[in-house]
């Protein structure tokens, strides 16, 4: 049983980071991002609906899959 303290809390670092390369370079954050099958960890029940497309993942449209 191992915990993993700053999985739910990197969300929001990382959306941080984003956000401000976003204001300092020419960064789409409507640019498609491709996955593919070695983007996965082992269970992934959602995103593994996503494997050969290229999409905006913004929430509504990933939590509507």
């Amino acid at each position: 049983d191992e915990r993993f303290p700053m999985t739910s809390t990197f969300k929001v670092l990382a959306c941080g980071a984003l956000l401000a390369r976003q204001d300092v370079s020419d960064e789409d954050l409507k640019r498609q991002v491709p996955i593919s099958q070695s983007d996965l960890v082992t269970y992934s029940p959602v995103t593994e609906t996503w494997v050969g497309q290229a999409d905006v993942l913004t929430y509504p449209r990933f939590g509507n899959r």
